[in-house]
């Protein structure tokens, strides 16, 4: 693919002379306009890290290396040609963040002709590194049992990697058209959760997709319609344990095919100064594939094993949004908006074994998820008096689903309304306030099946999940902002949040509450500006739980059983997060010589505190829940010689300390094809030094 990113690159050069030919035999619609403008960057950084490496190059390489970036324009009369892109690094960016970039490579390049057309290419390529694991075997084979090639270290990654290219013409008539075609290919290594722990699987999956519209453009009115297709293929099928499990296999993302047409509407009405805004598209997604769906007694294909079946994929996707926004008299707006989105599953299954009861066959046979969405509501904003604002709004949004697990309820209404009013009192003084509230209803929770259901479904009539649970939510903000001086500028922010749920079940849960407060800080020491900000949140809920054995007999709280398998529990879940931060900006020598600071710190500390009717827990409370601190310290000096040549000496450190009770010792040091480390080792320290030099002209 990187041989494709310089092939796109040589190419847009090398049309720089063929489009000046064609602007030449344009002269006649001369503009006026005639420039050639751009950058060249170089870049160049040295790193040291201490603990993971993944973690640290999670989207880049903080570990050093070279970056090239360009950005260059060129125009004459009609005809504009712009380049933009950065290569293998990148430590030139304008925040001083040195030895870090997201892209490994991103490249974009466009030549048009002003109303008549335009010609777009790009390529992008991003890399995330998750975390380091161990295993014995190959991490990139499709068997995951197995054992060739002794112990290997790797990294859970993925890549991706996007390229294409692009058309639109217009002609200088009110109609235009566009087509665009991509390819878009992930691969890396992820984590595989199996029944013995995690192991790995091949990642290697490519979608192919083009896409056009043709429509109508006027004044006040834009028409559009729109479709595209794309095709999902996977180089890895199926994965295979090698016996380890009496031949488990587990299927992965099956091919599909995706079909997509829509249209939109963009009127403005000046008489009545209003517009309209409404979007429909239709989308149906097919594929056809089989799956074990568990543990299986006979190879692939054979007509035995509860598990195997054949899956056709059949989701179709309906949506329709309409806005109609309105500013009837001076300070008053308006906007009324339906959005409607209806998911129609009509996927089948077809099992091999004939023989099978719906008790075996657990509930894959119920797994064709689909629902119906209707949002609608009302806002409006009245600005009075020049200083003043009030403004608010009413939603309904209300969702019917076939509840084919506990986790979801059939149906949910939510009702919510909120106001807001802000107030500049003084020139240097202003403060706003605003309150939310939200009441969902949803349907009862029930079993599903009376006959072979698995015990972790009986408790459902006495569970209620957050997601979808009957509550009650109100929020409050308030802030203020305060100007003291003429360079300096204060500012606090304050949030309330309250969950009550409203149909309490004897386990799910009960309530909760969040606190925030954030405060910003800047000031203007003349040459320098500097900005400091700085925020804690703290939330809190509580929930009930109850575990049960196997046969699901003693799901009922009422049953009386207090054996650890179906003891009941509460657990109290706290977070407290901190944040603090500074940007600064000093100029040194005015148009010379600047200094570019950051600093981030964010602190979080997690806790479940565990207690229990029937006495003490096996298990305390847990301290370790997603604990972390974070540190980003960077500094870059700029020196800009001349109006063409500048240059740059940054500094980068970066520390995370983190800890979770999850991945509490979970190290590098498994030599199992189950066990791989996943996410061990989160914590790291870096620290990497850049030279940059750009030209400009």
């Amino acid at each position: 693919m990187k041989r494709l990113v310089f092939a796109l690159f040589a190419a847009c050069m090398l049309c720089l002379p063929y489009a000046a030919v064609a602007a030449e035999a344009d002269a006649e619609e001369n503009t006026g306009l005639n420039y050639f403008t751009g950058e060249i960057g170089v870049d160049v950084s040295a790193g040291n890290t201490s603990g993971s490496d993944a973690k640290a190059n999670e989207y880049g390489p903080r570990d050093g290396g070279m970056g090239v970036g360009v950005d260059l324009e060129w125009v004459k009369n009609q005809y504009q040609f712009k380049m933009d892109g950065e290569f293998n690094g990148g430590i030139h960016d304008s925040d001083g963040r040195q030895g870090y970039q997201q892209y490994d490579y991103d490249f974009n390049a466009s030549f048009k002709k002003l109303d008549s057309y335009k010609v777009d290419v790009f390529a992008q390529r991003i890399i995330h590194n998750m975390s380091e694991g161990r295993r014995i075997g190959d991490p990139e084979s499709e068997n995951w049992g197995n054992t060739v090639g002794g112990l290997t270290d790797f990294t859970f990654n993925k890549a991706r990697t996007n390229a294409g290219i692009g058309l639109e013409a217009a002609f200088g008539t009110p109609f235009f058209a566009s087509v665009k075609m991509e390819t878009k290919m992930t691969e890396g290594i992820t984590p595989l959760f199996t029944n013995g722990g995690i192991s790995t699987a091949p990642l290697d999956t490519t979608v192919n997709m083009i896409s056009g519209e043709f429509g109508y453009r006027a004044d006040n009115l834009i028409i559009k319609l729109d479709g595209s297709i794309d095709q999902l293929r996977n180089g890895h099928e199926m994965l295979s344990d090698n016996g380890l499990n009496d031949h488990y296999v587990k299927r992965l993302n099956p091919e599909s095919e995706n079909y997509k047409i829509g249209g939109s509407l963009s009127w403005r009405i000046p008489s009545i100064k209003s517009s309209l805004l409404a979007r429909a598209s239709f989308s149906n997604m097919t594929s056809d594939w089989m799956s074990t769906g568990s543990y299986y007694s006979s190879v692939p294909g054979s007509t035995g094993g509860n598990g195997w079946f054949d899956y056709k994929g059949d989701i179709k996707n309906t949506v329709v949004n309409v806005a109609f926004t309105s500013r009837p008299i001076k300070g008053l707006s308006t906007k009324v908006y339906v959005n409607y989105f209806d998911r129609q599953n009509d996927s089948e299954v077809d099992y091999r074994n004939e023989t099978m009861t719906p008790a075996n066959r657990g509930h894959n046979d119920l797994a064709f998820y689909e629902f119906e969405r209707l949002t609608a509501g009302v806002e409006a904003g009245y600005r009075f008096g020049g200083d003043y604002k009030i403004s608010g709004g009413y939603e309904y949004e209300g969702v019917d689903r076939n509840a084919y697990d506990v986790t979801e309820v059939s149906k949910t209404d939510d009702n919510r309304v909120w106001a807001k009013f802000d107030a500049q009192l003084t020139d240097t003084f202003a403060v706003n306030f605003g309150y939310q509230f939200l009441n969902r209803d949803s349907a009862e929770t029930e079993a599903l099946f009376n006959t072979g259901t698995p015990s972790s479904w009986a408790i459902a009539p006495w569970f209620s999940y957050a997601d979808t649970a009957s509550k009650r939510q109100h929020e409050f903000t308030a802030g203020v902002e305060f100007t003291p001086a003429e360079k300096l500028y204060l500012g606090l922010e304050y949030s309330f949040t309250y969950d009550d749920f409203t149909k309490k079940q004897e386990f799910g849960k009960d309530d909760g509450y969040t606190h925030g407060l954030i405060a910003d800080i800047s000031y203007d020491f003349g040459p320098a500006q500097i900005a400091l900000y700085g925020g804690v949140d703290y939330t809190t809920s509580e929930t009930n739980q109850r575990g049960f054995d196997d046969s699901g007999a003693n799901a009922d709280p009422g049953s009386g059983n207090t054996s650890a398998s179906v003891t009941n529990w509460d657990f109290e879940q706290k977070d407290i997060t901190w944040s603090f931060g500074l940007n600064g900006n000093i100029d040194l020598i005015e148009d010379t010589l600047a200094l570019q600071l950051r600093y981030d710190f964010i602190k979080n500390d997690g806790k479940t505190e565990l207690s229990s009717a029937f006495g003490p827990l096996v298990r305390g409370d847990i301290d370790m829940v997603d604990d972390y601190t974070e540190h980003l310290l960077s500094a870059m000096l700029k020196y800009k010689m001349d109006e063409h040549h500048s240059f740059g000496f940054g500094y980068t450190f970066s520390y995370l300390d983190y800890e979770d009770y999850a991945y509490d010792d979970a190290g590098a040091t498994h030599t199992s094809t189950t066990n791989s480390g996943y996410n061990h080792g989160g914590s790291y320290e870096t620290h990497t030094v850049g030279l940059t030099y750009k030209y400009s002209f």
